[in-house]
């Protein structure tokens, strides 16, 4: 369901790409000012006849303006005909949140992706938590869509656990609608439902 024309058929070319940054600042501050990739960032993807793909980045630091990621590793797969993913990153930092020993694993199987996600803090406050979604795609006239589910999972935050309750929503080309969803930490909760 991902792709609109389901009809291609795979006819046993291969495909080989390998990319190492060296110094880049000039160059990236002419294209897309904000953007940072450290030297020796690494990216190669492989593709061989019959079909299997391998792909890996290394880079010690990605950013955009604030944002960043610090000693970021990810590996891709289409092994046992399934893609599978992990990717590992010692920091980060997205939207004035900073995320230190995270881990992001893919698991993709016809039209269904599974992804989990963890985090650990180490510091004064306690800070760590596991997100899991199931995500099952289809296409309709409007084009791709896409039904989550979020599995029971908990975060704390600042030595505070909120748990988030199962929930679900459908994302589309121009409408998200929330069927439940809900965050709580003992007598507090926040909670949403509607499109």
């Amino acid at each position: 369901s991902l792709f609109a024309d389901t009809t291609y058929v795979w006819k046993g070319n291969s495909y080989n790409l390998e990319f190492k940054a060296s110094n880049s600042i000039d160059l990236l501050t002419f294209i897309m000012p904000g953007l940072y990739v450290d030297e020796g960032t690494s990216l190669t993807a492989s593709l061989d006849k019959e079909g299997r793909l391998e792909a890996s980045l290394s880079s010690n630091r990605l950013a955009f303006e604030k944002n960043y990621l610090k000693g970021i590793d990810a590996r891709f797969d289409n092994e046992y005909e399934s893609l599978r993913g992990l990717v590992s990153c010692e920091e980060m930092r997205m939207a004035g949140m900073m995320i230190m020993d995270s881990h992001l694993d893919l698991h993709g199987d016809e039209d269904h992706l599974g992804i989990r996600f963890d985090f650990e803090n180490s510091g004064d406050l306690i800070n760590k938590g596991e997100i899991i979604l199931h995500n099952s795609l289809s296409r309709n006239t409007d084009g791709l869509q896409i039904a989550t589910e979020l599995l029971p999972s908990s975060v704390i935050l600042n030595s505070k656990e909120w748990h988030l309750q199962p929930s679900d929503f459908v994302i589309s080309k121009d409408l998200m609608d929330v069927g439940s969803f809900t965050i709580s930490s003992g007598e507090e909760q926040i909670s949403l439902r509607g499109k």
